[in-house]
């Protein structure tokens, strides 16, 4: 037996569309939800990376003008 594909669609069909298109566009909203939070996340870790290295260069920074400091003679009064 073949299906008329021309044949109008029943009141039952336009449900089941109405049903089905409801059900996509509830997962969409919610796949779109985890991505927002996923991507708030990893900008959160790449903020704090940037953080640590910016900390870690001026903590290198401050050994390296302590080492001159103490080369050149500099008294701590005048460094601190």
């Amino acid at each position: 037996m073949t299906k008329v594909l021309s044949a109008p669609a029943t009141k039952n069909d336009i449900l089941l569309l109405k049903k089905g298109i409801t059900n996509v566009e509830r997962k969409m909203h919610e796949l779109h939800k985890d991505t927002i939070r996923e991507f708030k996340f990893i900008a959160e870790q790449i903020h704090k990376d940037a953080i640590d290295a910016n900390k870690e260069r001026i903590e290198l920074h401050e050994d390296r003008i302590t080492r001159l400091e103490r080369y050149v003679g500099v008294p701590r009064s005048l460094s601190a």
